[in-house]
């Protein structure tokens, strides 16, 4: 439904509702209402960054026993009315950066991610740089080799070849070139186990745009003392 210069949409349902004294944990990552349930608990807190990031917002009603209604707000700056359709053209509001000078020789990156929701993300979040995408992390390790990137933005969790397996592969020929380890996992082990592999930074998942950006500000200026 459209609603206060956005679109407003719905998911219900009749289950089994969330309790009051767990409504406030819905959104936190790593987060399961039911422990016997299949997942990792990160699945909403991706939803609610995405949302974010395009200046939307998510929210939920509840009664336990009854059933739950979810809603995501996007705010769009065109919105046709066609029956009881609508079409939209979704506002993206960003904040201007000027990477060359913030970023110092940061402009090219790869970005090693299979999950499309999660590229879609990076990709709004550094619109500002020229990005190319690997899907597994044998196609990463082929990219690495033959194209000049500045950093590699490294999943670990990816089919065919892990984020690990490909960044001790990519040591092999390239020890210089920056790399990322971006993971849902965020355990002192996880993070461990990328830096033994030749990863250079840790980010965890849901991507926030403040601490990627730190990261990248971070290896910029040391490629300029360098």
């Amino acid at each position: 439904m459209v609603e206060n210069g956005g679109i407003k949409v719905y998911v219900s349902d009749t289950g089994i509702g969330i309790a009051e004294n767990k409504k406030d944990k819905v959104f936190q990552r790593f987060e399961k209402l039911d422990e016997f349930a299949q997942g990792s608990g990160l699945g909403l807190s991706i939803v609610k960054a995405l949302a974010e990031s395009y200046g939307g917002q998510v929210g939920f009603q509840s009664e336990e026993g009854v059933g739950s209604t979810f809603w995501s707000w996007t705010p769009s700056s065109t919105i046709n009315i066609i029956g009881n359709d609508a079409e939209f053209v979704p506002t993206l509001p960003k904040k201007p950066i000027d990477a060359s000078n913030r970023f110092g020789t940061v402009k090219k990156i790869l970005v090693a991610e299979d999950n499309d929701s999660n590229f879609l993300l990076l990709k709004y979040i550094l619109s500002d740089f020229e990005i190319a995408r690997a899907c597994t992390g044998r196609e990463a390790i082929q990219m690495a080799s033959v194209a000049g990137y500045d950093v590699i933005l490294m999943d670990i969790k990816m089919p065919d070849i892990d984020g690990i397996e490909a960044t001790i592969q990519i040591r092999t020929f390239d020890r210089t070139i920056p790399i990322i380890a971006v993971t849902a996992n965020a355990f002192v082990s996880d993070k461990e186990e990328a830096l033994k592999a030749g990863c250079n930074y840790f980010v965890a998942k849901p991507i926030k745009r403040a601490e990627l950006f730190a990261v990248l500000e971070e290896i910029g200026n040391e490629q300029v003392i360098n």
